[in-house]
């Protein structure tokens, strides 16, 4: 068992972490003409690496009996920090996707005042994402955590809760308030970049490149949507005072790694699915080797002693008509 593990995780962390490193590789190499979607993409990927490792361990291999002995034994103090960052990056994630809407709306709605003010307003937002999660989750950072095993017939989950508070379900409250004003203000955005889409949108080149943007976003919001729906179930039932039964109660704690998967990497292959240059980017940065490769100009071929046929342009103009001569030194 454990080696078939050690394979799962092999295989899940080439599948999962592999085409979310190709893609921030190809947005960086790219940056200069790449849509503020791809800056946000790429701060979208960052935190889902990093909680890549948090929720591994903390809702998936809980799920084996192998490594009950390892959770039930460790200490309260460590068992708090990873679970505090796992639903600090949790609420992060859950901002930026908000902020995104509200950049795909901006870039409809305004697409001139965007252009000119998106950079500033993206490193604005990703500031306040950290800091309006930190807001919602400071406490988490200071209640140590312990495990202990939930089972029913054979089947045997390590559910982690809170020392000085309630068990698993009871911090899904800490989250619920930010997952439904997420949830809330992206739907609006992009239910406002709908309408104004269909009344309003011109059809140009660079407002139709825009626009499926507007989709990839939609789409990376849609997956997340499960998890939203399965942590606010369990806010709702902790308020209800309702008291599971074992078996649906571990059937819940089964579906979070998946649920995880589905909304920090379904966007990766929504991205790849759904842009045709952009995976066409992909292909080439295999080809290349991840080398990064600085964009030729006429003074980077200059200085790299490239043979350029420099254009002069002289101008004779006579008292009757002005005219322009270029000729071109051979």
């Amino acid at each position: 068992m454990p080696m078939i593990l050690i394979l799962y995780f092999v295989l899940s962390s080439f599948f999962l972490l592999f085409p979310n490193v190709l893609e921030i590789v190809v947005a960086c190499r790219n940056r200069a003409k790449t849509s503020s979607f791809f800056y946000y993409f790429i701060a979208q990927n960052v935190v889902s690496l990093i909680s890549y490792f948090f929720y591994n361990l903390l809702w998936r291999l809980t799920l084996y009996p192998e490594y009950n002995g390892f959770f039930i034994l460790m200490d309260k103090g460590i068992g708090r920090w990873i679970h505090a960052p796992l639903l600090y990056l949790g609420v992060v994630h859950e901002f930026i996707l908000a902020f995104i809407a509200i950049d795909r709306v901006f870039v409809v709605v305004h697409d001139i005042h965007h252009k000119m003010n998106w950079k500033r307003l993206f490193y604005v937002s990703i500031l306040m994402s950290f800091g309006f999660a930190f807001l919602v989750t400071w406490q988490t950072f200071f209640r140590d955590v312990a495990f202990f095993a939930l089972k029913h017939n054979n089947t045997t989950v390590i559910v982690s809760a809170l020392v000085d508070g309630g068990p698993e379900i009871k911090l899904a409250v800490n989250m619920s308030a930010a997952l439904m004003t997420n949830t809330v203000i992206s739907l609006g955005c992009y239910a406002a970049a709908y309408i104004y889409w269909k009344r309003k949108w011109t059809n140009s080149i660079s407002a139709n490149h825009e626009l499926k943007f507007v989709w990839l976003a939609l789409f990376s919001f849609i997956s997340t949507l499960p998890l939203t729906i399965h942590q606010l179930i369990f806010t709702y039932t902790s308020f209800a005072g309702i008291r599971w039964a074992e078996e649906p109660l571990i059937f819940m704690f089964q579906l979070l790694p998946w649920l995880v998967d589905l909304k920090y990497f379904a966007v990766v292959y929504i991205v790849v699915g759904m842009s045709k240059s952009f995976r066409n980017e992909c292909i080439k940065t295999v080809k290349d080797g991840f080398r990064y490769i600085v964009p030729t100009t006429l003074s980077t071929s200059i200085n790299n002693n490239v043979n350029v046929t420099p254009i002069i342009v002289t101008q004779r103009l006579t008292p009757s008509q002005p005219t322009t001569e270029t000729t071109a030194n051979q």
